[in-house]
């Protein structure tokens, strides 16, 4: 938690907290949609990875 200049006017102090983990990248890795019956198979089998969309989000909070 940091004291940073408010986008708000006012004469009461507002912190700002930004999570830094919303900036890791975040893949998950999906099955694959095909029935697989033999464990050989598995080899060399391609996957698929997704990659989730994330947001940086900022809390605003003020103490009187």
């Amino acid at each position: 938690m940091r004291k940073s200049r408010s986008p708000f006017p006012s004469r009461h102090t507002y912190f700002i907290d930004i999570y830094p983990s919303y900036f890791k990248l975040h893949v998950r890795w999906l099955r694959l949609v095909t029935r697989i019956t033999y464990l050989s198979k598995l080899i060399g089998t391609p996957s698929l990875a997704a990659c989730l969309k994330l947001e940086l989000f900022r809390v605003y909070f003020q103490i009187i």
